[in-house]
Formats: C-alpha cells, structure tokens, sequence
C-alpha cells in the first residue's frame, strides 16, 4: 500500500500528527542499523538533526561530515571522535544520485573509518542506490519515492 506525501513543508502546528508520525517513523524499530555499527554519520546539512535523533535513540555516537573543511579554527571536515577502524553507518535523509553521500562515505574512509552501511529515509529512485552499491557501501532506504502516493 502507498504512503501518502504530500509536496508542501509541513507545520508542526497544524499538522501535529502527520510530525509526531514521521517522528515515530524516524525513531522507531525500522532503522536498520547493523548491529557490528560503532558510530554513526550524518552529513551536513539536511541529515545532522535526523543523525541525532538517531544517535539519540540507538545510543550510538555521532559525527558530522561538512561538505569542506571550515576555513576557519580547526579546519576539520568531520566533528567529533572518530578512531581509525571504527564500523561508521552512514544516517542520510534523501538521495538522489548519491553524489553528496558518496562524499561523505569517501571523507569517512580517508580518515580511517570502514563505512559499513548507508541508511536514507528517502531514495528518489534516482541512480543513487546503485552507485552507492557500486561503491560497496550496503544500501538501505527507509522509503523509495516509488512507494508513495504522489499528489
């Protein structure tokens, strides 16, 4: 059965349970993070406030992954810890072509870390989950674009 989605933002205040339900969605028991995962990833922007709240409710540590390295203070490209070896699932909200996370992944790996997993809440069906395949990284979207009911 297709979901229905609907183009416009949504207001929490006027929509507060279609929010509190994507909320649930979000944090419930259909994130299929590896049991083997260390920390997870969040790249900037979209993805940092879902990363957290998955972080919040796994127990799992979190780094954020910019774009580029600040060009200011500390210059780095990931904030927080991340150890050499460390098993990263990465936490996306939507993909497209898989450009922006295959940066990320590939930011993640040249600073030690083994990418182990890709979760996104939405895949537009776009050729992102077979690039991120190509790119050996295990793929898992939440929801595909193709399951939802259009208006």
């Amino acid at each position: 059965m297709k979901q229905k989605w609907s183009p416009r933002p949504l207001d929490p205040a006027r929509d507060r349970t279609a929010v509190r339900e994507l909320w649930e969605l979000a944090l419930g028991a259909r994130w299929p993070i590896h049991a083997e995962t260390q920390r997870l990833a969040a790249p900037e922007l979209g993805a940092v406030l879902l990363g957290g709240a998955v972080s919040m409710e796994t127990g799992l540590p979190l780094v954020l992954v910019r774009k580029e390295p600040k060009g200011y203070g500390t210059s780095k490209q990931i904030e927080g810890h991340l150890a050499r070896g460390e098993k990263v699932t990465v936490i996306e909200d939507v993909v497209t072509t898989g450009g922006d996370s295959l940066r990320s992944a590939q930011v993640l790996r040249d600073a030690g870390a083994d990418v182990i997993h890709l979760v996104v809440v939405l895949d537009r069906g776009e050729g992102g989950e077979e690039n991120i395949r190509t790119a050996g990284i295990p793929y898992s979207p939440l929801f595909r674009v193709s399951d939802l009911e259009l208006d």
